[in-house]
């Protein structure tokens, strides 16, 4: 006897459910069969497939591997061993092989032969959730910034598009979540240049120190910062935001991620870009006064 006997077993209760369920969306009684009833359609089977371990074992294998395992405790083998001759199971396919089963195993290694963990252990999740907690702790250095500043007497613009960024970045990682639980193929090359990218922004925050953060906040009498990236580039920290936003779900074949998501953020930038501007106008030029938006 084979272990298909399941698969045939299966289809059988299959079977009775689509009867069954066919029957109680036409208003069927239980017990009639479909002609009785008059309305429910016949159930027809579209498809049936059957999908295995690749690795197969005699039952004789099995039970000669498990009393290798009760061999410091021969009694209770004994009383266990009738379980593999009346089973009616001539062949079992394991998901590992036995060689595996016979050493240990730490919680992650385990996790990585069971489909259930493939999903939400695989590469491309860990890389997100790592990307949402920086994304986390930058929210949390920024507002703080952001208060220091505004006590000692910082101007604010930028207000009524703030929230929209917030709901983009938050909506761009939660988009890369749902994919990535499907366990995309991975293009390391472009998870190699966003890290590339996240040492611009390193480099940006440590340019910018305690000036760095996620809203538009000018203090006064502080000269623009004209060292390292911003001696070349007025608005790295803007072209970098771009880049990420493109590449990360590009390196998880979401191209669609990417589109949906780099549009607005440049229009939000564009719009950012001249808040800033017309904000910091009166550290580039004295005579200037700053517009609020």
């Amino acid at each position: 006897m084979e272990n298909d006997l399941s698969a045939n077993a299966l289809f059988s209760v299959v079977v009775v459910a689509l009867n069954r369920g066919m029957n109680e969306s036409f208003g069927a009684k239980p017990g009639l069969t479909p002609s009785s009833a008059g309305a429910a359609a016949p159930v027809r089977l579209l498809a049936l497939a059957t999908a295995v371990p690749e690795h197969e074992l005699a039952q004789g294998e099995v039970e000669a591997f498990a009393a290798g395992v009760f061999s410091g405790e021969p009694q209770r083998f004994q009383r266990l061993r009738p379980a593999f001759t009346n089973a009616g199971i001539a062949r079992r396919r394991p998901c590992v092989p036995l060689a595996w089963m016979s050493r240990s195993h730490g919680w992650a290694e385990r996790a990585r032969v069971l489909p259930h963990f493939r999903g939400s252990l695989n590469a491309p999740v860990i890389i997100i959730v790592l990307v949402a907690a920086q994304r986390l702790v930058e929210a949390i250095y920024a507002e703080r910034n952001a208060r220091v500043l505004l006590a000692a007497g910082a101007t604010k613009a930028g207000r009524r598009h703030y929230p929209l960024f917030v709901l983009l970045h938050a909506g761009w990682i939660a988009a890369l979540l749902l994919v990535v639980t499907l366990d995309p193929p991975v293009t390391w090359p472009l998870v190699a240049f966003y890290g590339i990218l996240q040492v611009g922004r390193a480099w940006v925050m440590v340019s910018l120190g305690r000036l760095w953060t996620t809203r538009a906040i000018s203090p006064p009498g502080i000269p623009l910062v004209a060292r390292g990236p911003y001696r070349y580039l007025r608005h790295l920290n803007y072209a970098i935001v771009v880049c990420e936003i493109a590449v990360l779900p590009l390196a998880f074949g979401a191209w669609e991620i990417a589109l949906a998501f780099t549009v607005p953020n440049l229009a939000l930038l564009a719009h950012r870009v001249r808040v800033e501007d017309r904000l910091l106008a009166p550290r580039r030029t004295p005579n200037a006064r700053p517009r609020h938006s």
